[in-house]
């Protein structure tokens, strides 16, 4: 795995994205993401499976990809 360090400038608007996300998504990669933490314990917080806190991890980093493409990052 590779630890990327970003400047606050080129962070704020990967997290303004982030918040857009829909709720189940933001808070899934929240988890995975920023807090570093494990699908089991994404699943647990977000009371439901560990295969649906992957695929909303998934789903949400692809969501972010595709807006990042669509503005030049």
């Amino acid at each position: 795995t590779e630890i990327y360090t970003l400047s606050l400038h080129d962070a704020l608007p990967i997290l303004e994205l982030v918040e857009q996300l829909p709720k189940g998504q933001r808070d899934a990669v929240r988890s995975r993401v920023i807090e570093d933490r494990e699908y089991d314990e994404i699943a647990r917080q977000l009371n439901c499976s560990e295969l649906v806190a992957r695929q909303r991890v998934s789903r949400g980093l692809s969501r972010l990809r595709d807006q990042m493409t669509e503005r030049g990052r």
